[in-house]
């Protein structure tokens, strides 16, 4: 899912397969906490008895998880600050890694590693 064009346009999503896990997860955990009836729980097998579990006998596991997943992937948007200085990327082709980067985490940010540290850049 490479842009086509110029190169400072660069950007590429994770695989499908791994936005649709992260994706998934995160609304387990939010969901199961607090809308419990927007989840499925039934017809997720052993996952969804695991999730109504922590989600009503360890709320707190699960607030602590949500905080722990936002303060990594905070923690990745500093990193891809420093990553972001020595490309030449645009500021549309950056806003895209910023938004990826922050939902996908490591799924996304190690296209951007090989972007920066195989490509040649001016200094």
């Amino acid at each position: 899912m490479a842009s086509k064009g110029k190169d400072n346009e660069y950007f590429r999503l994770p695989d499908l397969s791994w936005m649709l896990l992260v994706t998934f997860g995160l609304y387990l955990m939010v969901c199961s906490l607090h809308k419990p009836d927007w989840v499925p729980f039934d017809y997720l097998g052993p996952l969804g008895a695991l999730s109504r579990y922590l989600a009503t006998e360890h709320p707190h596991l699960v607030n602590g998880t949500i905080l722990v997943a936002f303060l990594i992937h905070s923690a990745y948007i500093v990193y891809t600050v420093s990553l972001m200085r020595k490309t030449q990327l645009s500021s549309s082709a950056q806003f895209k890694w910023y938004i990826t980067i922050f939902i996908f985490g490591g799924f996304s940010l190690i296209h951007l590693r090989r972007y920066v540290y195989n490509t040649p850049h001016k200094d």
